[in-house]
């Protein structure tokens, strides 16, 4: 069972639109496409598209890919390409895209099917098995054809299968729950950062919590491990001024004005007159011209997008791209792989908020389910930020979106600058970080996390426990109105 045309308007959409590919490549391989030509292109497009990351598809860069490849025939195959211009004129929707990939995949099961069948009847008109062993083969041998759409993703699986082999592999890396990022008494508590999950933290205008979470990307990709960073109020520039403090220990005011890298004459044509300040930002500007910084730097694989006014729909599909490209993730795997921050999920007003048909609170609470799906589906960490209400008060109803965030994300901390009246009664530290829900770790119901936080450098120290602590609150607070 074949559907060539099928196959060519699907590959002219991909030719057409190359980021939609990301969307269908786990469900697609060679086998699923039936003719010479459609099959060595669509090699030639997964090789430009995921691995190269071409964002234009032409006629050369195919022909040129398909042979680098092996495909040394292509040419004759697509008729000394008049096929590919075919292909490459053809105007193809999104929407039309999407139903050739179902009639692409639709074909390819059901000749996997029939192939199956007629296997499964030559062998039952031979064999001399017994019942029990004949039911097994002929439901073994279906099921694995129903999988083939999903992976077995939704498959029911035999608990039994892969137990004892898995409780022991966990002592091949012994202790490893998640992704270190250097705050031992909170990460336990919360649960640690876990592969699949959302670590989400909540926290005022100015309380730190971007510099936070830019800490992580850096310390994360220090290590090797691939960040991408979502960004939905600042820009680029901002977030180099922030590397750069928290990387070489310089204020970031002092990088921003320029001035680490001016001598003494220029500074005081610039207005700074004080020589003890002077000697300061001189001391400073040695440390970035460092090139042991430039070096740490390229080895930091650290992405950034920004991601001001869109909501979690809009930016899964890029978030979907990156990792299909640069992490190619391994489900299976117990150690983070990369890490996505997300800075910050906020509700920008969408068309069903606006004809009435859904609440803000059911919407927001609709986007992080389906953040929360991604992570679980790929196996990654995602750290994500949100903002307060703007009436405080202790517990999840501080959290903007409330009750139904929480349903979604595995942990909710909410970091915070201490006011003075929480200093006189607790001096070490300035920040506090509160646990309201941890789903791994065993949380910190009533009380709180010390923190020293240098805003100038993005330096965040944890301390210890509060001494100080307030009742316990009910994490099972009602909140139905999600405000």
């Amino acid at each position: 069972m074949t559907n060539i045309a099928a196959e060519k308007v699907f590959l002219a959409g991909v030719v057409r639109h190359p980021t939609k590919l990301f969307e269908y490549i786990e469900y697609l391989d060679e086998d699923d496409f039936h003719h010479t030509a459609t099959c060595m292109t669509f090699e030639a497009l997964r090789s430009l598209v995921v691995d190269k990351e071409a964002e234009k598809v032409t006629k050369a860069k195919l022909v040129a890919e398909a042979k680098a490849l092996g495909h040394q025939n292509f040419l004759s195959a697509t008729k000394n390409g008049e096929w590919l211009d075919e292909l490459i004129a053809e105007e193809v929707t999104t929407n039309e895209l999407d139903a050739h990939f179902m009639e692409v995949k639709r074909q390819s099961l059901k000749s996997k099917y029939l192939d199956s069948f007629s296997e499964l009847r030559d062998y039952l008109s031979t064999t001399d098995d017994p019942l029990s062993i004949m039911i097994g083969k002929v439901e073994n041998d279906v099921v694995s054809k129903v999988n083939i759409l999903d992976k077995g993703e939704h498959a029911i699986q035999d608990m039994r299968e892969g137990f004892q082999e898995f409780l022991e592999s966990l002592a091949e890396d012994p202790g490893h729950m998640g992704l270190d990022i250097g705050y031992p008494l909170w990460q336990e508590r919360i649960g640690q950062i876990r592969n699949g999950t959302i670590t989400f933290i909540v926290g005022t205008t100015g309380s730190g919590k971007s510099q936070f979470g830019m800490k992580a990307a850096v310390i994360a990709a220090r290590k090797g491990i691939p960040v991408l960073y979502l960004d939905s109020e600042l820009s680029k520039h901002d977030q180099w001024v922030r590397m750069a403090a928290m990387l070489a220990k310089v204020p970031s005011e002092y990088v921003e004005t320029g001035f680490v890298y001016l001598n003494e004459s220029h500074l005081r044509d610039n207005g700074v007159t004080d020589q003890t300040k002077i000697d300061e930002i001189i001391a400073y500007g040695r440390r970035l011209r460092d090139p042991r910084l430039w070096e740490a730097v390229q080895k930091m694989p650290i992405f950034y997008q920004s991601i001001s006014g869109l909501t979690v729909p809009d930016v899964i599909p890029h978030m979907r791209r990156w990792l299909l490209t640069h992490v190619k993730p391994d489900r299976e795997t117990r150690a983070a792989q990369c890490l996505i921050v997300y800075d910050y999920i906020k509700l920008s007003m969408t068309t069903e908020i606006s004809r009435g048909v859904l609440a803000e609170w059911q919407q927001h609470g609709l986007h992080v389910s389906h953040l929360h799906d991604f992570a679980n589906r790929y196996n990654i960490p995602i750290i994500g930020f949100g903002q307060t209400n703007n009436e405080l008060d202790e517990g999840i109803r501080c959290v903007a979106g409330g009750k139904r965030i929480s349903e979604n994300v595995d942990s909710v901390s909410y970091f915070k600058r201490k006011t003075d009246a929480e200093r006189a009664n607790d001096s070490s530290g300035t920040h506090m970080a509160k646990i309201f829900k941890s789903r791994y770790g065993r949380g910190l119901w009533g009380g709180y996390i010390n923190f020293n936080a240098d805003l100038r450098f993005g330096e965040f120290t944890e301390l210890d426990l509060g001494s100080v602590r307030p009742p316990e609150t009910d994490e099972e607070e009602d909140d139905d109105d999600d405000n």
